[in-house]
């Protein structure tokens, strides 16, 4: 289960440093589209259908291409209702540090 939460984790950076170099920030999504505060960054975490549609349309891209485990590979169809581990919590960074410690030491 860890690696999926990192897997996560990863994906969330990954689409938050898009929108960095396309010079948008959550805040500016939320805004601009009429999403409530916060919407954008809850999607990077929880699937939220409006807020991915807007992320994935700054970016110029598709909502699948940015969150492929909140989609069906084969129809490109949204999965409802979602796995439940597209809601798992990432480990604190608390706890990363110290799986990164251990693995540094097993090394």
């Amino acid at each position: 289960m860890a690696s999926r939460a990192y897997q996560l984790i990863q994906e969330a950076q990954r689409v938050k440093n898009a929108l960095e170099l396309a010079g948008y920030l959550l805040t500016d999504i939320d805004r601009d589209h009429g999403l409530a505060r916060g919407a954008s960054g809850d999607a990077l975490r929880n699937p939220n259908a409006r807020a991915e549609s807007a992320v994935a349309k700054v970016l110029g891209v598709e909502p699948k291409d940015l969150w492929p485990s909140r989609y069906d590979t084969r129809t490109s169809k949204r999965h409802s209702p979602q796995p439940s581990v597209n809601y798992a919590r990432p480990p604190a960074i608390r706890q990363r540090r110290k799986d990164r410690a251990k693995l540094a030491g097993a090394n």
